[in-house]
């Protein structure tokens, strides 16, 4: 499918590239911290909610707290959902400008 684009959106598109291209180094940092960042919080949630499953009394404080056993399990999964996707960010932009698809 090819697109027809406006003046306007060749030059932002333009601008985004360079953007993007002379940012790289920082932008895949940036997302590398992200990255870290979110794969700890599933791990810290996977733990609690794995805790909460082998010790019932914890699992019944867990229910009575703001975030019961199951959604410690549920946040675990958005959270390495949201490592994934800037995993496959980084890769996208790396391919992007080996590619000099701009």
């Amino acid at each position: 499918m090819s697109y027809i684009l406006t003046s306007e959106q060749r030059t932002n598109l333009v601008a985004l590239a360079a953007l993007i291209r002379n940012n790289e180094s920082l932008i895949e940092m940036a997302l590398r911290e992200r990255i870290t960042m979110m794969k700890d919080a599933a791990a810290n949630a996977r733990a609690s909610y794995e805790a909460g499953q082998k010790d019932p009394a914890l699992k019944e404080s867990q229910d009575r707290s703001i975030v019961t056993n199951e959604g410690y399990r549920m946040t675990a999964e958005i959270f390495a959902g949201e490592a994934r996707k800037a995993e496959d960010l980084i890769a996208a932009i790396g391919e992007a400008v080996d590619k000099d698809m701009w």
